[in-house]
């Protein structure tokens, strides 16, 4: 445990398509328990009382069977951003209280978590230590053409509306390149792994300072 008797918190962020859940699944492979906050959103999202307010807000079409459908939900929220702001004022406060909730239970000298919009949700100080994986726009393309089935003009839409890797990296320990197979990511992974006993805490802030 460390010092003041709580883990170390590390955050792994990333723009889409740049191969930050892959980097984390290879902290899996070796053992590390990552925690993915968009994991732990969607369990917020399909909580009784937010459906319940959503349902209320955009119709019962968002979740016709109980359960939220994210493409009806996302169509709701695109390029609407008092929309796009009403929903993360339901799933985001749940979601820190589960994030915090991890920090205060794990027993380990560290805790790691996936958060892909940590800068956009102004997040940076509820973290010891940050690691921002990064790629080359033509490689993002790719991945998100084969993997989402986005064109491009869909694709520069959403890197829009991130934060450009450049701004991040400033105000990260940490910046992971992927830029060539995943052989080396795999191989940055394990290195990094290697790292995390000597990385020292800092002052931070409760998830729930954020809400």
């Amino acid at each position: 445990m460390m010092p003041d008797s709580r883990p170390l918190i590390i955050g792994i962020t990333g723009n889409i398509g740049s191969g930050k859940t892959a980097f984390c699944r290879y902290l899996e492979d070796s053992g590390t328990t990552v925690y993915y906050a968009d994991t732990l959103a969607k369990d917020v999202l399909n909580s009784a009382p937010v459906i319940t307010v959503l349902i209320e807000r955009w119709g019962r079409e968002v979740a016709p069977d109980g359960v939220p459908l994210p493409k009806v939900i996302s169509d709701k929220v695109f390029d609407k951003p008092e929309e796009l702001a009403f929903l993360n004022s339901q799933v985001h406060p749940g979601t820190l209280q589960r994030m915090q909730e991890l920090v205060d239970a794990c027993t380990d000298a560290s805790i790691i978590f996936e958060v892909p919009l940590l800068f956009e949700a102004g997040l940076q100080d509820g973290f010891d230590y940050l690691v921002l994986i990064m790629a080359p726009y033509e490689q993002i393309k790719q991945r998100l053409i084969e993997r989402n089935g986005l064109d491009e003009q869909a694709i520069e839409k959403r890197l829009q509306s991130q934060i450009p890797d450049s701004h991040k990296a400033k105000d990260c320990d940490l910046v992971i390149y992927n830029n060539t197979d995943l052989a080396a990511l795999q191989h940055q992974a394990q290195a990094f792994i290697h790292q995390i006993p000597l990385i020292n805490q800092r002052h931070t802030r409760s998830f729930t300072d954020f809400t």
